[in-house]
């Protein structure tokens, strides 16, 4: 059983999507010295070092020794920490409130919002979850197997989308559980995700704060009881 999940967390992302534009690639410049530079960015050079031009259209900000990244392209900006001990949770989300949502995108006329993600990573080395796992998923048509990818994806209707004419905004969640065979683990990823239909149309629409508590609560819940129910107490 697993009574904690946040004892198992492994890195996280925050991403936004919005409509491609390539004003965006002719400002990448701009873009980036704002984020190292200003005083009001959370994502200095101590958090990102490095700039790496992956293409024309998308720069990263990386940190060298845990390829933490902040990644800005002319349809998203996504912080993508793999190492949560340079960059705490807390501070991910808050630095990507103040610097990405309240400067970077009204700054360059970034909108035109389509959805925003929050990921959330986990390494856990429960060995009855991760017998389980392979067990329930694999079942007995094959023996010996112990290297397992399972992917799914579920759509939640939002209540208040129903009562405004129009608006018909959704949450979808994608959860990926995979057990290699050369690690006596299990990695589990949830991607919980906003989407807007129809598009809202600036970052000030965002309600970043409500969003990333709604996506806790399913997480620390839902996913938590669905591991703990589908895993952890298995009768053969």
């Amino acid at each position: 059983m697993i009574e904690d999940i946040e004892k198992y967390k492994a890195g996280y992302a925050i991403g936004i999507r919005y409509r491609k534009t390539f004003m965006i690639a002719d400002n990448l410049g701009a873009i980036t010295d704002e984020i190292l530079q200003s005083k009001k960015s959370k994502f200095g050079c101590n958090v990102f070092p490095y700039i790496q031009h992956l293409t024309k259209e998308e720069d990263s900000l990386y940190d060298l020794e845990t390829d933490n990244r902040l990644n800005i392209g002319v349809s998203n900006i996504v912080l993508d920490i793999k190492d949560p001990k340079k960059l705490s949770l807390e501070d991910g989300i808050e630095g990507y409130k103040t610097t990405i949502i309240d400067n970077i995108m009204p700054s360059f006329s970034i909108g035109y919002i389509q959805r925003i993600g929050y990921i959330k990573r986990y390494i856990v080395k429960e060995k009855e979850i991760i017998s389980n796992f392979v067990k329930s998923t694999v079942g007995k048509g094959f023996s010996d197997v112990n290297d397992v990818n399972l992917q799914f994806s579920k759509r939640i209707p939002i209540g208040l989308s129903i009562a405004k004419q129009g608006i018909e905004n959704y949450h979808n969640v994608i959860i990926n559980i995979i057990k290699k065979n050369n690690l006596d683990e299990i990695f589990v990823s949830v991607d919980f995700q906003l989407y807007y239909s129809p598009m809202i149309q600036t970052s000030k629409q965002i309600e970043f704060d409500s969003f990333i508590q709604t996506a806790e609560n399913y997480i620390k819940g839902t996913v938590l009881n669905y591991l703990n129910n589908s895993y952890g107490d298995f009768n053969e």
